[in-house]
């Protein structure tokens, strides 16, 4: 699911960098972006790697499985942003809003 709609999303010329725990599903992903265009896809292959390739304003999508999942890669995330943003208050707020929605969608699943 997730390879798919970072695939839709470069198809549609919009640069997308893409990060999986399992590092064949990256190198899978960028084969399939080769293939199918030459498309606009960055492979990351640590959380780090992924942050720093994003450019501000950062638009983050998690596609995972369960709860506890959900819950480490937020964590993981916000750890790593903090020495991103220069304003503590606001990125609070936006990663708190983020944690609700992707709560609201994994218990609406």
């Amino acid at each position: 699911m997730g390879q798919n709609l970072a695939l839709n999303i470069a198809e549609k010329g919009f640069p997308i960098s893409v990060y999986n725990r399992t590092t064949s599903i990256v190198d899978e992903t960028l084969e399939r972006a080769a293939v199918e265009g030459n498309l606009p896809v960055s492979g990351q292959y640590s959380p780090r790697d992924f942050i720093l390739s994003l450019r501000p304003v950062r638009v983050l999508m998690f596609i995972v499985s369960c709860h506890q999942l959900s819950t480490q890669a937020m964590s993981t995330v916000e750890n790593l942003l903090a020495a991103q943003c220069y304003d503590p208050r606001r990125r609070g707020i936006a990663i708190t809003l983020s944690f609700l929605l992707l709560e609201l969608i994994l218990s609406s699943s």
